[in-house]
């Protein structure tokens, strides 16, 4: 900071007034990179208005630009995005494709992070076509990197996986080390959300490995966040918690607050799935003090939503309700219409536990309305299964089974096994409900089997004892303990209390 300061100094005094634009724009880059995001913008704001006295298209579109990425890191993405138009128009008047390549991927990440992934992918498109034929091998493999993660948000996981492992090609053949374990990790994402937890692994593990080599601590942290996660999918939740501490050590001793919220927040999912729900409602209030402190709104909604569901699973149905209301307030501020289908989904669920079923299908009907909209099919998916789970309760079972089945279509289509496994299941509820055992067998067994192919523990012992339930209402006490002494194994073997 003090030697650009000096040569700011210096360029004022001898009048190079591109120099001075030059040194004010590293200034801003500098004060950003601290988080001081209004002396950021005054920098650059300085920069712009040399570069447009001076006349310098190029530099003008690119102090645009960064004033942009400043107001994207702020969450003003309605001011960012106007930013990148700007630069975006002045670069293609000038014919400046760098420009237009930097503008249109920064174009893609605003609308992204507003949940807009359709239009992201647009502009994500145009991008990568820009560094192709410019021959621009890095930046081609950055636009592959955004598409995949994309595609990721509209849980389009196999056209996630193609694009990450495109990015990984060009990543080695230009020997981009950084790149690599970029690439490596976002393919260990998209394996855990198909839930193929195993792959994900073996991902995450390489690109932990990367980071390490090359001393890249952020890449690191997230390596290690990301293990966390698949090791709490595994239900190895020892494993899990030593991963995200680890993540978290780290994210403290770089100061990096962000990172440090998301392994707090984590950690909590941990808890969660352990049963210990006051230890995961401890750890979502500490992520949500950190992300009201760097005004990280989406994440903010993510932790007041996790409360809602640690609430939820202490059976505080009025206490979850009140949070997931506040989830979806903020959802809609900033616009997140996946965040939003989800928190009504789960208003939804918290209704049919309280006994209000009107109230449960109003939420479960708007969510599923929304899912539609945006053509998100997995949260489409959440809402069918969960209209199918109050009809179920209301005893209507032939409307509950239309839903479920719907359900389970949208799961195969996606390829998503754990949710799949998860309709199976409740279409054996409905099916013992009906009495029709024989049906209702055939699904556990077959949820039960997913489960193991997947690795899901939880799943599993809940299918065994579900096994166990049928058995036991068809007069079958061997095979109804048979089944209920294999759900108690895996329930000690998981440490799980729920």
């Amino acid at each position: 900071m003090q030697s650009w300061q000096k040569a700011l100094s210096i360029y004022r005094a001898i009048g190079d007034r591109q120099l001075e634009a030059a040194s004010l724009n590293s200034i801003g880059i500098i004060y950003e990179n601290l988080d001081d995001y209004p002396k950021a913008i005054e920098n650059h704001q300085q920069s712009l208005a040399i570069k447009r006295e001076i006349g310098d298209r190029q530099g003008e579109a690119n102090s645009v630009n960064n004033l942009g990425i400043v107001y994207r890191n702020l969450r003003k993405y309605p001011k960012a995005i106007e930013n990148f138009q700007q630069s975006l128009a002045i670069a293609r008047e000038i014919e400046y494709r760098q420009g237009e390549v930097n503008a249109l991927a920064n174009l893609g990440i605003a609308y992204e992070n507003l949940g807009d992934y359709r239009k992201a992918i647009d502009f994500y498109e145009q991008s990568l076509a820009i560094n192709r034929e410019i021959g621009d091998r890095a930046g081609e493999a950055k636009s592959l990197k955004n598409l995949g993660l994309a595609y990721e948000n509209l849980a389009d996981y196999r056209k996630a996986i193609d694009f990450h492992q495109q990015s990984l090609a060009i990543d080695r053949e230009i020997g981009d080390r950084a790149g690599e374990a970029k690439s490596v990790n976002n393919l260990g994402f998209a394996y855990y959300f198909l839930a193929d937890y195993r792959k994900a692994m073996e991902n995450l593990q390489q690109s932990l490995t990367i980071a390490r080599e090359i001393g890249d601590r952020v890449a690191e942290r997230q390596s290690l966040n990301g293990l966390g996660i698949a090791y709490r999918y595994l239900g190895d939740y020892p494993k899990a918690i030593e991963n995200l501490q680890q993540s978290l050590t780290i994210a403290q001793q770089i100061r990096d607050r962000e990172g440090e919220a998301n392994s707090v927040y984590n950690l909590g999912n941990v808890y969660n799935s352990l049963g210990d729900y006051q230890k995961a409602i401890e750890k979502y209030q500490q992520s949500l003090t950190i992300y009201r402190e760097i005004g990280d709104r989406t994440r903010e909604a993510n932790s007041v939503y996790n409360l809602g569901i640690a609430y939820r699973n202490l059976g505080n149905y009025p206490k979850a309700i009140e949070n997931l209301q506040q989830s979806l307030t903020i959802y809609r501020e900033i616009g997140d219409r996946v965040g939003e289908a989800n928190s009504l989904n789960n208003i939804g669920y918290a209704y049919n536990s309280l006994g209000e079923y009107q109230k449960a299908i109003e939420n479960y009907q708007q969510g599923l309305a929304i899912a539609r909209q945006i053509r998100d099919r997995s949260h489409e998916m959440n809402s069918l299964n969960g209209l199918g789970i109050v009809y179920n309760s209301l005893g209507d079972y032939s409307k509950a089974i239309d839903f479920l089945q719907q359900g389970l279509a949208i799961a195969r289509q996606i390829r998503d096994r754990s949710r799949e496994a998860g309709s199976v299941h409740n279409l054996g509820v409905v099916y013992r409900n009906l009495k029709d055992y024989r049906k209702a067998i055939e699904n556990f067994q077959q949820s039960l089997a997913i489960y193991q192919e997947i690795g899901d523990h939880i799943g599993q012992a809940k299918s065994l004892n579900n096994l166990a339930i049928t058995y036991r209402a068809l007069g079958d006490y061997s095979k109804a303990s048979d089944f209920q002494q294999q759900s108690l194994a895996i329930i000690r073997e998981i440490g799980f209390s729920k």
